[in-house]
C-alpha cells in the first residue's frame, strides 16, 4: 500500500500513516506528517494529486511531547492513537480523549497522543486503541486538537492553520473515504439537515431538507406543529430518499395551517442503521386575508418603482426579475421558482452601485438592463451619475446570465427620476428620460455599445415641463413612440420616430389628453404585434375638484393605421387608484391593468394599500366599475405600492407575474396569476 499522492509543505516530515477498517481490521495508508513547532501560527498548503472526494483535514498538536523525528528508527512524536468509522452528518461524537466531528459519510476520524505519554484513556464507543510499548515511559503530555473537517475535492490543494507553543510537536493528517481494497464507505444511519421554508402564505408553506442515506435504503418525513412536540407529519406514508451516499433534497407541502401562527418543523430520516432527527426550524404564516407571496427584503424605498419601468421578464420557460441583494446592497438577477413561489438569487449583479433603479428588456437573444441613479425629479437630475446599459447573454444549461464584453456603456451622464428603453425593428436601442424639465432621448448608432449624444425631443410640448413630469418609450411595429406628461400644459403628449430615420427626426407631437387636471406623471406603455399602443395613465382631476365618478385611471389606445387615440376609464376618483401598469394577453386577447388602492376609503390620491386588477377584452374595451380584484395584499401591513411586470405580452403558457413592494416592511411581494 502507498500514501495518497501528495506534496508536503516546507518543514514537514512525511511518515507512514495507517488507517484500519473497524470491521475487517485491514489497513490502508493515509497522509500523515509531523514537525516541531517554532511557536506562533503553523500554516501551509498541502497539494494532492489524487485526493479522494470527501477528504478531511485534522491538525493535532502535542504540547510538551518529544519532538524527535527519526524515520529510520520509526521514532515519531506520537505512539498511541485510535480510530473510528464515523457515520457522517453534523452530530458530534465525544470520546474521553480526544473529541472530533465527522462531516462526510463513511469518513474516518483519526487522533493520536504524544510520544511516550504516560496517561491512560478509555476509547469511546466504536473507537479502537493502538499503542506502542514506549508510550508509557515519558511524562504525561497534553493533547490539543484543531480539526477543521474541511471537505476537499479531488485534485484540490488545502491550506491548514493552527497556533501552537514553541517546542510543541504538530501532526497533520488527512483522511476520508480511504478504504482498503477500494471498498465503499461503510453504511450507517442517515445524515439529515432541516432546510428552510418557502412559499409561506396564511394557510400553506413548503419545507425542505437534505437526506444522505449513507448507503442504506432510507425513508423520510417532516414533523410539524405549533410546539417542538410537533404532532403532525408529512408525507404519510414516508417518502423515499433512496440508498445513495450523497445528500438528496427532499421537499414537502404543508397545508391547512392557521394564519399568523409560528410553526416548528424538522426532517426525520430512517434506515436499518437507525433514525436521525434533523434540527428544529420555524416559520410564521401570514395574516388572514393576505394575498400573493412575500419575498426577499428590499432594504429601501420604492424598490419596484418607477411607474413606466419594467423589472420582470420571461425567458426559457421561467420568470426573472432584478431584485435588491441586501448583502452586497446592489441589484441582482433573480429567478422565480414557481414550485415554491420563491425568488432565487443567481448572484449576477446588474449594477455595482447601491440603490439604483432599472428598466429591463429581453429581446429573445440578450437581456438589456438600463440602470440609473434615482433623482427626485427632473429638476433634481445631477451630472456625474451616468445611466448605464448592461447586456447579458443567457446559458440555458446552467440558467445563468453572463455580462457581455464591453458593457456597461453610458447612455447619459445624469441621474433621472425614470428611464426606459426599447429596441426598434432596425435593431437600434432607444432610451428616454426627463432632465431639467425637458424630455430627452438617445439611441445606439451601429452597435449596442455605441450611443449617440443625448438630445431634447425636437417637438412641441417637450420643454418647460413641471419638474414632476416623466416620459416613456415603446417599440410599435416599424416605429418607436415616446409619451410624456406636461402638467404645465395640462396635457399628455405622444410622438413617433420611423425606424432607420435620422435620430432627430420625429413626428409632430400629439396631445393625447388635454385640459385642466388631465395630465399626471403616471405612464405605462405596451404595444401589440400590430403596432397598437396601450397607455395606462393617471389624471390629476382629484386635484381640481373632480367628482367621485370622474376618471382617475385611463387606458389610452392608439390605432396604428390612423394614429388616432381612443380613451377608456379604468378607475374613478372614488376608487382611489394610483400607479397603473398595463399588460397584454396576446393569446386570449385580454387587457389587464394593475393598480394600487387602499381596501376601503381614500386617505389621499396616491395612497398605498393593496394591488388590484381589472381586465377587458381587446375587441370591445370596457372595464368594470369598482376597485377591481385584489391580487396582492399584505394584511398585516397594508402598504403595497409600485407594481411592475414585463414589457412582453403574456399567454396561458407564461401566466402573469407581477412584482410589488412594501416600503413599510421593506419586503418584495408578487402574484403569479394563471391565464386562460
Amino acid at each position: 500500500m502507498t500514501d495518497i499522492a501528495n506534496t508536503a509543505p516546507s518543514g514537514w516530515t512525511k511518515i507512514p500513516g495507517e488507517l484500519f477498517d473497524v470491521s475487517v481490521t485491514t489497513g490502508s495508508h493515509l497522509a500523515v506528517a509531523v514537525k516541531a513547532a517554532v511557536g506562533g501560527t503553523e500554516s501551509g498548503t498541502w497539494g494532492f494529486a489524487s485526493a479522494p472526494a470527501g477528504l478531511v483535514i485534522s491538525v493535532l498538536a502535542y504540547s510538551g511531547a518529544s519532538t524527535t523525528i527519526n524515520t529510520a528508527s520509526g521514532a515519531y512524536p506520537f505512539e498511541k492513537y485510535g480510530y473510528k468509522a464515523e457515520s457522517g452528518g453534523t452530530n458530534t461524537t465525544t470520546h474521553t480523549a480526544p473529541a472530533f466531528t465527522s462531516t462526510v459519510a463513511g469518513s474516518w476520524g483519526f487522533a493520536a497522543f504524544a510520544s511516550r505519554a504516560s496517561e491512560t484513556w478509555t476509547p469511546g464507543a466504536g473507537l479502537t486503541e493502538r499503542s506502542e510499548a514506549r508510550a508509557a515511559t515519558s511524562a504525561q503530555a497534553v493533547l490539543e486538537t484543531n480539526d477543521s473537517n474541511g471537505v476537499i475535492a479531488t485534485g484540490s490543494p488545502i491550506t491548514y492553520s493552527s497556533t501552537e507553543s514553541g517546542g510543541t510537536s504538530v501532526q497533520v493528517s488527512f483522511a476520508g473515504n480511504i478504504m482498503p481494497g477500494g471498498q465503499a464507505p461503510q453504511p450507517g444511519r442517515p445524515a439529515v439537515t432541516t432546510g428552510g421554508a418557502t412559499g409561506v402564505t396564511s394557510s400553506a408553506a413548503t419545507v425542505s431538507g437534505t437526506v444522505n442515506p449513507n448507503g442504506l435504503s432510507t425513508t423520510y418525513h417532516f414533523e410539524y406543529g405549533t410546539t417542538t412536540s410537533y404532532g403532525t407529519q408529512t408525507p404519510s406514508p414516508d417518502g423515499s430518499a433512496g440508498s445513495g451516499t450523497t445528500g438528496t433534497q427532499v421537499p414537502a407541502s404543508l397545508s391547512g395551517l392557521t394564519a399568523s401562527t409560528t410553526y416548528h418543523y424538522r426532517l426525520v430520516a430512517t434506515n436499518s442503521a437507525g433514525t436521525t432527527n434533523g434540527s428544529d426550524a420555524t416559520f410564521t404564516t401570514g395574516a388572514a386575508g393576505s394575498l400573493g407571496y412575500a419575498g426577499p427584503s428590499t432594504a429601501g424605498a420604492a424598490a419596484t418603482g418607477e411607474k413606466p419601468e419594467s423589472k420582470v421578464w420571461w425567458n426559457d420557460g421561467l420568470w426573472w426579475a432584478t431584485l435588491y441583494d441586501t448583502v452586497s446592497q446592489t441589484h441582482h438577477i433573480f429567478r422565480l421558482d414557481r414550485s415554491t413561489e420563491t425568488w432565487i438569487d443567481t448572484g449576477t449583479q446588474t449594477d455595482n452601485r447601491a440603490a439604483t433603479h432599472s428598466d429591463t428588456l429581453w429581446d429573445g437573444t440578450h437581456l438589456y438592463v438600463a440602470s440609473h441613479v434615482k433623482a427626485s425629479s427632473s429638476s433634481g437630475a445631477t451630472a456625474g451619475n451616468p445611466a448605464r446599459l448592461y447586456r447579458y447573454s443567457y446559458t440555458p444549461a446552467t440558467r445563468t446570465y453572463t455580462l457581455n464584453t464591453g458593457f456597461p456603456v453610458q447612455i447619459d451622464n445624469y441621474s433621472s427620476e425614470t428611464l426606459t428603453i426599447d429596441r426598434d425593428s432596425a435593431g437600434a436601442l432607444w432610451a428616454t428620460w426627463t432632465q431639467g424639465s425637458k424630455v430627452y432621448a438617445n439611441s445606439t448608432t451601429g452597435s449596442d455599445t455605441t450611443w449617440g449624444t443625448p438630445f431634447v425631443l425636437p417637438v412641441a410640448g417637450a420643454s418647460s415641463l413641471d419638474p414632476d413630469d416623466i416620459s416613456s418609450i415603446v417599440a410599435m411595429g416599424d416605429k418607436v413612440g415616446v409619451m410624456w406628461s406636461n402638467q404645465a400644459d395640462s396635457a399628455m403628449y405622444f410622438t413617433t420616430h420611423a425606424d432607420g430615420a435620422a435620430a432627430a427626426t420625429w413626428s409632430a407631437a400629439t396631445p393625447v389628453l388635454g385640459g385642466t387636471g388631465w395630465a399626471d406623471d403616471h405612464i405605462n406603455l405596451k404595444a401589440d404585434r400590430s403596432g397598437r399602443v396601450y397607455a395606462a395613465v393617471k389624471t390629476s382631476l382629484d386635484d381640481v375638484g373632480g367628482s367621485g365618478s370622474a376618471p382617475q385611471i385611463m387606458l389610452l389606445v392608439r390605432d396604428p393605421s390612423t394614429g388616432g387615440w381612443a380613451s377608456y376609464p379604468v378607475g374613478r376618483l372614488s376608487d382611489c387608484h394610483t400607479r397603473p401598469v398595463v399588460m397584454l394577453d396576446s393569446e386570449h386577447q385580454v387587457i389587464y391593468v394593475f393598480m394600487t388602492a387602499p381596501d376601503s376609503g381614500c386617505p389621499f390620491s396616491g395612497s398605498d394599500g393593496t394591488i388590484f386588477m381589472k381586465s377587458s377584452p381587446m375587441g370591445t374595451i370596457s372595464f368594470p366599475l369598482g376597485r377591481g380584484t385584489p391580487v396582492v395584499r399584505d394584511a398585516v401591513s397594508p402598504h403595497l405600492n409600485n407594481v411592475t411586470s414585463s414589457k412582453q405580452p403574456v399567454t396561458g403558457a407564461t401566466g402573469l407575474v407581477i412584482l410589488t413592494s412594501n416600503d413599510t416592511t421593506q419586503r418584495y411581494w408578487h402574484a403569479d396569476i394563471p391565464l386562460g
